[in-house]
């Protein structure tokens, strides 16, 4: 066997003394050999990375075998040499279910795909992770594996791999602490999709030169002696620059053109051995004697101050951060970040949730913190689970998973980690959903705020509930959260059915009535032909029961039982309307249909259109001259009206003719004729009419009737329209006119 394996087995048995050198032999040698054959003779070879990069990534993690054999199988199944029949007779069903997750993941391709597609691969990536985080550190080991070959591959591709890295699996190792891999996979992403701002960080950072290796060097050496002379024992002390894309991200922030003004360029870690009290808790006291001794001998900066061990991240991280002025060797005077830790949180803040997948914690820490992590990734499955495939959906997720996080309290002390932009009512249904839904007053820093107020990073949130549960549809505008509107939409959802039906029944017989349709009957028989499908009782009250959730609308149902014919052309027939040369009158915006029709074929008499029969351009008419009235009423010819009264009145109608493509000739419109009732005030009349303009719509004739001195209004309006969306916009604004009680398409 190669010195490389040998390498490898004595890093192995530091942390895992009892290995199976023969069985990890045998996945290497089968990898390695694989490996070479896809390299000599497949033509789109650019992509295909040596599994052994993979397991050198991977080892500093300390995983366990059957995760070192998975990462060295796992580009190998796709080449179709090797099979998981085979793979789970070698090497066991342990090593076939990380490879089957992996599997999953590698489902979705990176070639320049949409939202939907990026939606598909998170559910699958939650799925997957909730069931075997380990399947997440292998897939990073192989992110940080194929970043070195991106330059190999086309450069659309190649950009659309690396935005994939960076935007969701640099978060994602970000939440679950996996510092160590999210460092790396920033920096060489940002190399890639960003070289201009790389250049402009790297190009300041190398004007220090050498001097930074030195000054890493010293500073190391000056803090290791300074404890050691105080009593310290084995403490060891790292120096590092902070990753390029965490510099250039600072410097955009505060808007430094420099690096000069980013306090924690160089960080230094001093790691204290860990110490244990009687009851096996974790003794920190050395963490904050160390920190005190640390102030003792240079000035700290107050405002960058972060006491990560008594409040620690939710992801596990524990640290004590401060900055310090003056810890130089005398050649760069930079303020420097020092983290103190212990070496068990040295390895959370390297590893994260993965430095606890390998031993049984009996501590209780590493335990809870496997089930916190399982349970968020089991929220974080189900929660999208059935969400649908856009844009909208994907900055939701976004912000929940990847978008800047604050931190805040509750009244008890307990750190909350929320996405930026929170309310209370987010914190609440993250704390528990019954918070949530009881929420009545929120308190925040021990004052009353609104609901909708935005939290910030400290900020200690009460929540002040009611007894019974009562969320409000209008909380869904109010939380920002997917997983709170989710919890909001599931608690309507699962309310009682029949008081949904009920409600979806009123909608749904308002918008009918709205339009001059019967209401529901007992056997819903309206509904029965709907969408063009055949329903049953049963599919009938479902869809009540949708609109009184609010999953669907009485108007789009409404849209599915009669279409634009039966809503509106059946009774109302279509009518054009051309625009009047005549500028500058009263009636130059529309073109009366009156002055279309010739009458005895003599132009410019006085007419009236029939309400009865309502005729419209194009139809067979008749006029009828009364001798009540000063003008011919013209009707339809088939009018039954018209055929009851005295042949002698009637005379010969007809419509002028006018070319089909005429300039003057505008789009078909729909008569439309409402009845409005209303309580009676001064300026109705003229606030329905301004309201009707205000939606682009003519008003073809209008009458109004009442008691005298009475309060209720009746008022009868003929108008055009366009279209059944106009006509929606005209009836729901005229319902919001003050005084209107109702609104009601007639024939």
């Amino acid at each position: 066997m190669d010195k490389w394996f040998e390498g490898l087995i004595d890093d192995i048995k530091v942390y895992l003394p009892q290995v199976d050198r023969q069985r990890l032999s045998s996945a290497y040698e089968t990898s390695e050999k694989i490996y070479a054959g896809r390299k000599a003779n497949e033509k789109l070879n650019n992509f295909i990375f040596r599994p052994r990069d993979v397991v050198e990534v991977l080892i500093p993690l300390k995983p366990d075998e059957d995760s070192i054999i998975a990462a060295f199988l796992y580009d190998l199944v796709d080449s179709g040499r090797l099979y998981l029949s085979e793979i789970e007779e070698e090497y066991g069903d342990g090593v076939v279910g990380l490879l089957e997750g992996l599997q999953i993941l590698k489902s979705i391709r990176v070639t320049r795909y949409q939202s939907a597609d990026k939606i598909d691969l998170l559910r699958k990536l939650f799925l997957v992770m909730a069931k075997d985080i380990r399947v997440l550190a292998i897939l990073l080991a192989v992110k940080v594996a194929q970043m070195d070959l991106l330059s190999k591959i086309p450069k659309d591709c190649a950009e659309a791999f690396a935005t994939e890295v960076l935007e969701i699996f640099v978060p994602i190792a970000s939440r679950l602490g996996v510092y160590r891999f999210k460092t790396i996979l920033e920096d060489k992403t940002f190399q890639y999709l960003n070289l201009e701002g790389y250049k402009k960080v790297a190009d300041q950072l190398d004007r220090i030169g050498k001097k930074k290796t030195d000054y890493i060097l010293k500073v190391s050496e000056i803090l290791e002696n300074f404890y050691t002379e105080h009593g310290f024992v084995n403490v060891k002390v790292t120096g590092r620059i902070k990753g390029f894309y965490s510099i250039y991200n600072k410097m955009l922030k505060k808007g430094l053109s420099s690096v000069d003004g980013v306090y924690d360029v160089f960080a230094f870690r001093v790691v204290i051995p860990t110490e244990y009290l009687l009851s096996m808790e974790e003794d920190v006291s050395k963490l904050y004697e160390a920190l005190g001794l640390l102030h003792s001998g240079w000035r700290p900066i107050a405002s960058r101050f972060k006491d990560f061990v008594a409040v620690p991240k939710p992801n596990g991280y524990r640290s004590l951060h401060t900055t310090v002025v003056g810890l130089s060797d005398g050649s760069i005077n930079f303020p420097v970040e020092v983290q103190i830790r212990s070496e068990n949180m040295h390895d959370e803040a390297e590893y994260g949730i993965a430095s606890h997948w390998l031993y049984k914690d009996t501590r209780g820490k590493g335990l809870a913190m496997l089930k916190s992590h399982a349970e968020w990734l089991r929220n974080l499955a189900i929660l999208h689970a059935d969400m649908g495939s856009d844009d909208r959906v994907l900055e939701s997720m976004k912000l929940d998973l990847f978008g800047d996080r604050i931190y805040v309290l509750t009244p008890k002390g307990e750190v909350k980690e929320l996405p930026s932009g929170s309310t209370p009512l987010d914190f609440g249904y993250f704390v528990h959903t019954e918070i949530g839904h009881r929420c009545i007053l929120a308190k925040v820093n021990g004052k009353p705020v609104p609901l909708s107020t935005e939290l910030s990073n400290g900020d200690t949130v009460e929540i002040v509930m009611r007894k019974d549960p009562a969320p409000k549809l209008e909380w869904l505008g109010i939380v920002k959260t997917s997983q709170a509107k989710m919890k909001i939409k599931n608690w309507f959802a699962s309310q009682d059915k029949e008081k949904h039906a009920k409600m979806g029944k009123d909608q749904l017989n308002s918008q009918l009535s709205r339009f001059g349709k019967p209401l529901l009957t007992p056997s819903l028989s309206v509904l029965k032909n709907f969408g063009g499908k055949r329903l049953t009782l049963q599919e009938r009250g479902k869809i009540l029961e949708e609109i009184g959730k609010g999953s669907q609308t009485a108007g789009s149902v409404v849209r599915k039982i009669y279409d634009l014919e039966g809503l509106l052309k059946k009774r109302d027939r279509k009518v054009e309307v051309v625009r009047s040369a005549r500028s500058g009158s009263a009636r130059s915006a529309r073109y009366a249909i009156e002055d279309e029709i010739l009458l005895g074929g003599v132009d410019g008499l006085k007419v009236k259109l029939a309400k009865c029969c309502m005729p419209s351009y194009g139809d067979e008419i008749v006029g009828y001259i009364s001798a009540m009235k000063n003008a011919a009423t013209v009707h339809r010819k088939d009018c039954l009206l018209l055929q009851r009264l005295n042949p002698d009145r009637k005379v010969a109608a007809s419509f002028k003719t006018v070319p089909a493509d005429s300039a003057d000739r505008k789009k078909g419109m729909y008569r439309v004729g409402l009845r409005i009732d209303a309580d009676e005030r001064v300026g109705l009349l003229g606030d329905i009419g301004s309201t009707i303009a205000s939606n682009g719509v003519n008003i073809v004739s209008h009458d109004s009737a009442g008691e005298v001195g009475g309060k209720n209004r009746k008022i009868s309006l003929v108008v055009d329209v366009a279209d059944l969306e106009q006509l929606e916009k005209v009836l729901n604004s005229l319902e919001g006119v003050n005084g209107v009680v109702a609104v009601t398409k007639v024939s």
